[in-house]
């Protein structure tokens, strides 16, 4: 999204999504459409799990990858070849060794 729009639409967008996450997230039913096992088929869940996967991104690049993208993918690429098998969230925690507080502002605990 970054390199179609400008700026200002970017933040504008993140601003939106930041307002939704918070809104949505401190209900239950949130956040359970398909992340991690979940099996709740509402559009709303869909968009929440949608809204934080797009600020777990921006988060990452922004804060852990030097604001590249590249080597968020290049990341990602090293985790589909690591053995044994972890889940992503945990490679992640892992790999940037992430505190436990950094960890679950990140959603992945």
């Amino acid at each position: 999204m970054k390199y179609a729009v400008s700026v200002t639409d970017v933040e504008q967008a993140k601003e939106v999504e930041s307002s939704g996450l918070e809104v949505m997230g401190r209900v239950e039913r949130f956040g359970n459409c398909g992340y991690r096992g979940g099996n709740d088929q509402e559009y709303s869940a869909a968009f929440y799990d949608y809204w934080r996967s797009t600020m777990v991104i921006h988060r990452l690049v922004e804060h852990y990858f030097d604001r590249s993208l590249e080597k968020l993918i290049d990341s990602y690429q090293s985790w589909v070849t690591h053995r044994p098998f972890e889940y992503l969230h945990v490679y992640f925690v892992k790999h940037l060794g992430l505190t436990e507080k950094e960890a679950k502002e990140l959603w992945f605990l």
